[in-house]
């Protein structure tokens, strides 16, 4: 190998006051061909988490009843696993106190305006004790005044029955800002440190793929996580949303280059090293959410979920009813919910050997209302010392059929409606309580007195025709088929003209059937996992049956064949 090095000046003379100079070094050198390195991508199907980001799908939560686990079917080139190649796992999370800030969870209050004032003027009449009559008028100024809140809703724990002058919801728990101005720039802000903690990852997981001997692979981190020069911090937050971006790590080997010479920082030219092991590590496309509040939102990875704390279960508190009971319309009231509660789902069955109600379900919906609970206080007495404690319950009245037994239940829920806009909640429920309800038909009268402005006189009341009782209730029955080629546990919600609903799941011919159903316009709606959903309205008028042709989406994972090999089921 031969090195030519010379100086030379380019302008000026010893004596001048600028020179410039150039030096160049030229290294004569033998080519070398390199092979590119060829390295064949594993293939597989993730079970845990999940890339049907805008559905709801149960796989994207998980509670910490269970670690997190993401289970990687593997279908094409595991032999390239070996001392060479490693599995890196990327995880991103947004942490759930900025990501209810950028949704506008936080509460904007100024001074007291005043709308309204009005003059109300009032005679009152008094008799003194020799009867006579002595009149005298009373004005009064009403003003009506009103704060300036703003609040985005109740989804983080606050009483959703709180409302301003304007009908909007407060938040009762939410943080105050003082300067309305400065509320859209905050959300702002927030939404931007969420855009930060999607590109850059809070924990990284590197794996060898030596120990993988089947086509299956489960990836599960621990609980505590330690970055270098940090104390050891939980990965898993309450209501916290997580990415995980996995990519492989392989190294290739490049042919030995003899009598290799380099040119150092300093410009000399010194021999060289040189390492015949490569590097090289695949990459993935993320995406970007492209709908909803976060819509421009980018983010690494392919499987998501949420991670929840379970919410407290549920006590019953006394009075609890229970057996029979001499009303249709009971009052239930229970404690252990105020712990990070959104709200309360009671559930009531027909069917009193459905102890696990998985059937035909009424679910019910109760806010965290103010007018929904009561304060309890208890105090215990010792010789010495009173002690005294206070507990919130909360309570709710059940409307139930006449001579029919049922049972029922009230669940806590946790509830998020996540970055793709998707709602999600956990539900915790109390044990059951088994009802029956008053033997005698209900009778429910509507009385109409004439009390207009503009007709004189005052009629006598008016009694109409029963609303039930005279007219026995309607019961009708619902049923029908689902077709697709995949059709047993499809679910099934009914919703009454009432606004609550029921749910079921079809058999294995795809049948389902709602009974004990009266006239009015009912809303079904199909879904299962891969395919389509079909809603539809119905109206009862007598039993009616229908048929339900669900289609398959084209990215359907679920219903394809599968192979079972090494007792384990392969996609």
């Amino acid at each position: 190998m031969i090195i030519r090095q010379s100086i030379q000046q380019t302008t000026g003379t010893s004596n001048d006051v600028v020179q410039a100079f150039y030096q160049n070094i030229f290294v004569r050198y033998t080519e070398v061909s390199i092979t590119p390195a060829i390295f064949d991508v594993p293939e597989y199907t993730t079970l845990g988490g999940t890339t049907d980001y805008y559905g709801q799908d149960p796989k994207a939560i998980f509670t910490n009843l269970v670690k997190p686990f993401i289970r990687f079917n593997f279908s094409e080139n595991t032999s390239s696993f070996g001392n060479n190649v490693k599995i890196i796992h990327d995880i991103y999370r947004v942490d759930w106190e900025n990501f209810k800030m950028a949704t506008g969870r936080f509460k904007v209050e100024g001074e007291e305006n005043v709308q309204n004032q009005n003059t109300i003027t009032e005679t009152i009449e008094e008799t003194d004790d020799s009867g006579n009559v002595s009149r005298k008028t009373i004005t009064r100024n009403i003003t009506e005044t009103k704060n300036t809140v703003r609040s985005k809703d109740s989804s983080i724990g606050g009483d959703s029955c709180d409302v301003n002058s304007e009908g909007q919801t407060i938040d009762t728990s939410a943080p105050m800002v003082d300067d309305a101005n400065i509320f859209d720039s905050m959300k702002d802000s927030y939404r931007a440190t969420i855009q930060d903690q999607l590109s850059e990852p809070i924990y990284t997981i590197t794996a060898d793929t030596t120990g993988i001997t089947t086509s299956v692979y489960d990836f599960q981190p621990d609980q505590y996580i330690k970055n270098l020069g940090d104390f050891k911090t939980e990965l898993f937050q309450d209501r916290a949303q997580y990415f995980v971006d996995t990519r492989f790590e392989f190294k290739f080997a490049t042919p030995e280059l003899s009598n290799f010479i380099t040119i150092n920082d300093n410009g000399d030219v010194v021999d060289g090293t040189y390492s015949a092991i490569k590097t090289g590590t695949t990459e993935t496309t993320g995406g970007t959410i492209d709908r909803g509040e976060f819509e421009g939102i980018s983010f690494k990875g392919d499987d998501y979920f949420t991670y929840f704390t379970v919410p407290d279960k549920p006590t019953f508190e006394y009075p609890t009813p229970e057996g029979q009971i001499d009303t249709f319309t009971p009052e239930i009231y229970w404690t252990n919910g105020e712990n990070d509660i959104d709200e309360y789902l009671v559930q009531v069955t027909y069917n009193t050997g459905d102890t696990a109600f998985t059937g035909s379900v009424f679910s019910y919906v109760v806010p965290r209302c103010d007018e929904l609970k009561e304060e309890a206080t208890n105090i215990s007495k010792n010789s010495t010392n009173d002690f005294e404690t206070t507990k919130t319950i909360r309570k709710y009245q059940l409307s139930l059929k006449s001579n029919s037994c049922a049972l029922y239940r009230v669940g806590n829920v946790k509830t998020i409606t996540n970055i793709f806009g998707v709602k999600q909640n956990v539900v915790t429920f109390s044990d059951h309580k088994q009802i029956c309800t008053q033997i005698e038909p209900i009778r429910s009268y509507v009385f109409v007195e004439n009390d207009s402005p503009y007709v004189e006189g005052i009629a006598g009341l008016t009694s109409p025709p029963s609303l039930i009782a005279e007219n026995p209730l309607g019961e009708y029955v619902l049923s029908g088929t689902v077709s697709g080629s995949t059709i047993e546990g499809a679910t099934m919600q009914l919703i009454y003209p009432n606004g609550s609903f029921v749910t079921t799941l079809t058999d294995s011919g795809g049948t389902f059937s709602f009974d004990s159903l009266e006239d009015g316009e009912y809303t079904l709606n199909t879904t299962y996992r891969g395919y389509a959903s079909d809603s539809r309205t119905i109206n009862i008028t007598e039993d009616t049956g229908v048929f339900i042709e669900i289609e398959i989406r084209w990215d359907n994972e679920f219903d394809i064949w599968a192979v079972k090999e090494n007792d384990i089921i392969k996609y």
